[in-house]
């Protein structure tokens, strides 16, 4: 406001110094319109330029532009009604401030459609960046195909590194959907598809995997022949993982009923069984071959009773009253319990934090747990054990903050401490195909004589119903890592 009054006042002195002075002999009235006209035009311009969205130096560029304008205008204007000398001041402003308004508006509309330009990059970036979607061009003709800097960075890119070639890019997209992406491109190219959309793997530049929502428009020339399509990839890899962990949740759930009521018919034949053999062991206590034969009976029963056992745990998947235990007293047990069983060429090593790792559950479900992660284990360095010089079962304990990404990937509280419990071995690790199915119940890799497959399915339900988490890392060949995450107890 000071600025416009400041401008309002130096254009009325022009007018009080003129009028007074001897009017013109004759002039051109429709000169005069013009340059009044002019003038009106260029007042309405420095209103509508105190209205701009832009910085303040571009508006001062744009506002004394258009001043120095005027006030060459207004000079102009009164010179064709009142006579005055042809010198001095009013002579300067005649001729030099239409070139300096010009310049200066000129300057200023410039940075103006830099800054709108900048303006609409930035909210393009933070949409783009909110919603996680990256833009492609891909020119069917030239087979250029233009990443713009977002997507690239979704993989892991920089702007560079990629060339922008549609056969380079190809070879980021997972091999098992490249087929399935050519076939969806081709349909739709040939009009047999009423849009291009299809759901990919992209290989990121740290070997991951990223799930991607594709979707494209092509761009047609006269004849209808498509030249270039235009599109965007969304990252859906949260949205994936969601539904993974939701299809598990409903698979175990699901799988938990059925074998609950199994397992509970089962467990009553059973009985009858146990308490069968029982009567025939007391009667035969005189025949020795019969006896062994009732006695193999007997133990076969109990141990079908036991498979029952787990299957109504795993079916119920409820934990027992919670109580504050501490895991390193947990952990110690099982540790004892593994050096007086596990073959005496693998060392057994422990790596306990000075921080208290107070949790509350059922201490004999947390063992449990622990027990069936470290006889897997075992289990896993035992075809590799006569091959390398030294194999380790080791058992870590420490307490994590847990970050906000990954509580949102395992579904537990962010920004709280848990105590992360670490079971890790130097056996035939897992395969990545693997890693998806091994929490699934009766999935195993041992003999159907060595094991039921309910082992990691009972200690994920385990973990999951005290609140916390189970994650597992592995490479072929060289071992495998399962870490157990419970809320810490703060006393």
């Amino acid at each position: 406001m000071p600025l416009i009054i400041a401008f309002g006042l130096l254009t009325l002195i022009i007018p009080y110094d003129m009028i007074g002075r001897p009017l013109m002999v004759s002039f051109n009235y429709f000169d005069v319109l013009a340059k009044g006209a002019t003038g009106v035009i260029i007042l309405l311009g420095i209103y509508l330029s105190t209205t701009l969205t832009s910085s303040s130096k571009t508006f001062y560029l744009i506002f004394f532009g258009l001043a120095c304008y005027f006030i060459s205008v207004q000079v102009d204007f009164f010179e064709e009604i009142y006579f005055r000398p042809q010198y001095g001041v009013y002579e300067f402003i005649e001729h030099y401030g239409v070139t300096l308004g010009v310049l200066l508006v000129s300057i200023g509309v410039f940075k103006l459609g830099v800054e709108h330009n900048h303006s609409n990059q930035w909210r393009y970036d933070m949409a783009t960046g909110a919603g996680q979607v990256g833009v492609w061009d891909w020119n069917l003709e030239t087979h250029e195909f233009f990443a713009d800097s977002h997507l690239k960075a979704m993989l892991g890119y920089k702007d560079n590194e990629v060339p922008n070639r549609i056969d380079d890019w190809s070879k980021l997209v997972h091999p098992d959907d490249r087929e399935d992406m050519v076939e969806k491109a081709l349909l739709y190219l040939k009009g047999e598809l009423p849009h291009y959309e299809v759901v990919r793997r992209m290989l990121h530049k740290d070997g991951s995997i990223k799930w991607f929502l594709t979707r494209g428009s092509a761009l047609t020339d006269k004849s209808g022949k498509p030249y270039r399509i235009i599109g965007t990839d969304t990252d859906i890899s949260e949205q994936r993982l969601l539904e993974i962990q939701l299809i598990q949740s409903q698979k175990m759930e699901a799988v938990g009923r059925l074998t609950g009521g199994l397992a509970h018919d089962f467990n009553n034949l059973l009985a009858a069984i146990i308490g069968s053999a029982t009567i025939l062991e007391k009667q035969l206590q005189d025949n020795p071959f019969l006896l062994k034969q009732a006695t193999r009976i007997h133990l076969s029963a109990k141990r079908g009773a036991d498979l029952t056992k787990k299957l109504l745990g795993f079916s119920r998947m409820e934990k027992k009253e919670s109580q504050t235990i501490d895991a390193r007293r947990c952990v110690e047990t099982v540790i004892d319990l593994m050096e007086h069983t596990i073959d005496k060429r693998i060392t057994i090593k422990k790596q306990f934090c000075d921080i208290k790792t107070y949790v509350l559950a059922d201490q004999n479900q947390i063992e449990l747990a622990i027990m069936n992660l470290a006889v897997n284990a075992c289990d896993a360095i035992k075809p590799v054990i006569d091959k390398r010089h030294y194999s380790e079962l080791r058992f870590d304990i420490d307490v994590e903050s847990i970050t906000e990404p990954f509580a949102e990937k395992h579904q537990i509280q962010p920004g709280c401490d848990y105590v992360r419990i670490t079971i890790g071995d130097t056996g035939i690790g897992i395969s990545e195909d693997m890693l998806q199915e091994i929490f699934e119940p009766f999935y195993t890799t041992k003999d159907s004589e060595k094991g039921t497959g309910l082992g990691l399915s009972i200690t994920y339900g385990t973990v999951k119903s005290y609140g916390g988490a189970i994650t597992v890392e592995s490479t072929l060949g060289y071992g495998s890592k399962f870490n157990i995450y419970l809320p810490k107890y703060e006393e």
